[in-house]
């Protein structure tokens, strides 16, 4: 396998890509925030009402290990149910798969696929406009960045 370092593509930024989510969509968002649920301490989360608060994409790494507790907290903090989710797994790769769900179905959606590590969790409006989950391939990627 030939693998390609391409400067300043961050493996988060190409999963979205990859899954056609553009993260700071003008009718949705005008921001992304970038967030892990593991630490060197357990006892120190994320913020999860100030992430509900700010209206903005929301990207989970690792998100799969904690989405139970990241589901229920968002919701606690009054993120909408019907907020669209997208699961990416092994973004960019041929065996790249993937989820689109909502908040609330989120665990259950997650326990019922076959999804894993590596992964992260795409969370708000701009995942409704998505393009076909995994549509776009690493070439097309590497093609567009020329």
């Amino acid at each position: 396998m030939t693998v390609e370092v391409v400067t300043w593509i961050t493996s988060d930024m190409a999963a979205v890509a990859s899954a056609g989510i553009a993260v700071t969509h003008r009718e949705h968002s005008q921001g992304v925030i970038f967030v892990t649920c593991h630490n060197k301490h357990d006892s120190v989360q994320p913020n999860w009402q100030a992430l509900a608060d700010f209206s903005m994409t929301l990207v989970i790494y690792v998100g799969i290990a904690c989405c139970s507790q990241s589901q229920r907290s968002l919701s606690e903090a009054g993120m909408a149910a019907a907020m669209s989710v997208a699961v990416i797994q092994s973004a960019t790769l041929s065996v790249q798969a993937g989820l689109l769900t909502t908040l609330a179905r989120l665990p259950a959606d997650l326990q019922d696929s076959d999804l894993g590590s590596p992964n992260i969790i795409v969370i708000g409006e701009v995942v409704r406009d998505a393009d076909v989950l995994g549509a776009i391939v690493l070439d097309d990627l590497q093609q567009a960045l020329g």
